[in-house]
């Protein structure tokens, strides 16, 4: 089998979701020998982090010389004479020939719903011609493939694969030992985009004055600094391009996760907290119950009321929620994401 993958995401962002999602498929296909893998890229990705930890081969590269990359996005890639399978990172295609098979993963619908203007004409232009040439698309939810089939009902549902993400086996309880903590403290990781509502996870903390704010994610920016000076002091932490090591670290001594966000195509950090036995605050939305099942709190509206509740009830049940959210973590893994996405390739490919 002869796949063309396209690294366009390791120059688009530095980390993430998407990122982290073909560092994974990636490191399982190098290992195939019945693979023969290639990859377009631009040697301007290297300063993505994941990309730095993969060892491929210069003979399996194809750099993409002599063009600005931001234009580049919007043109079709060549191919190859010979029959393989051409997968995207991140919404692009190559010049459709009878010898080409296209797969797509569609993550979300954010987009869509939370930005406008020349941001979302360009992502919507890059997002339709894909969807559109596909022969087969992978969406990381059902919650994901119900809204693509709404919002492109002649697509037929046969050609559209649910294969959920995983999360790295690096995330796992520690000892007790290890894991003791003395200030307790909420952990909040990820973006934090409008629909994340940071600002209400934010106001949570000040509303629990024995508790910190650990952030994950990028360094805040003014506005941020202003809003959590005024809120908490000096109640919080912020940690950037911290390794997996640390973040596991952090699930294990915090009280919980908090997830607040309205939308997601999946929600790794749900994952990766209930593997690394840490309860999660989350609301219920999307596609975190597909993710969450039994496991963590999930509220129903973004109420203080509600979130106060939920701390009050982990603080009492914590056991049997660590428990119920390891259990429910085991549905997942990256191992499962492959081996389905695999399967995918060998049914387009015979």
């Amino acid at each position: 089998m002869r796949l063309l993958y396209d690294n366009l995401i390791y120059y688009l962002q530095k980390n993430g979701g998407i990122s982290t999602y073909w560092y994974e498929l990636t490191t399982r296909f190098l290992k195939e020998k019945e693979v023969l893998l290639n990859f377009y890229e631009y040697k301007l990705q290297e300063a993505n982090g994941l990309r730095k930890q993969l060892a491929i081969s210069p003979t399996q590269i194809i750099t993409r010389k002599g063009i600005i990359p931001l234009l580049d996005r919007f043109l079709k890639l060549p191919g190859f004479d010979t029959s393989h399978i051409f997968h995207s990172s991140y919404f692009r295609i190559p010049e459709k020939t009878s010898n080409t098979t296209i797969v797509t993963t569609v993550h979300d619908f954010t987009h869509e719903k939370y930005y406008h203007g020349p941001r979302l004409w360009l992502h919507n232009y890059l997002k339709d011609k894909a969807i559109n040439s596909s022969d087969a698309i992978i969406t990381v939810s059902q919650f994901t493939k119900n809204d693509l089939l709404e919002r492109y009902p002649y697509i037929d549902d046969s050609i559209v694969k649910v294969i959920n993400h995983g999360a790295s086996s690096d995330f796992r309880p520690l000892g007790d030992k290890e894991a003791d903590t003395h200030t307790p403290f909420f952990l909040f990781v990820g973006a934090r985009e409008n629909y994340k509502n940071f600002n209400f996870a934010v106001k949570l903390t000040a509303a629990c004055k024995d508790f910190r704010l650990y952030i994950v994610g990028d360094l805040l920016t003014g506005k941020e600094q202003q809003f959590l000076a005024k809120n908490l002091g000096g109640r919080f932490s912020v940690f950037s391009n911290i390794d997996r090591v640390k973040l596991n670290f952090l699930y294990n001594t915090a009280f919980c996760l908090l997830y607040p966000s309205s939308s997601e195509g999946f929600g790794i950090p749900i994952l990766e907290a209930m593997q690394a036995g840490c309860p999660f605050i989350a609301l219920h939305a999307s596609s975190i119950p597909e993710v969450a099942g039994e496991a963590g709190i999930l509220m129903h509206t973004l109420s203080m009321e509600e979130a106060l509740h939920a701390v009050a009830t982990i603080a009492r049940d914590r056991r049997n929620l660590i428990n119920t959210g390891m259990e429910q973590a085991k549905k997942f893994s990256w191992d499962i994401c492959f081996n389905e996405t695999y399967n995918l390739y060998r049914s387009l490919a015979s």
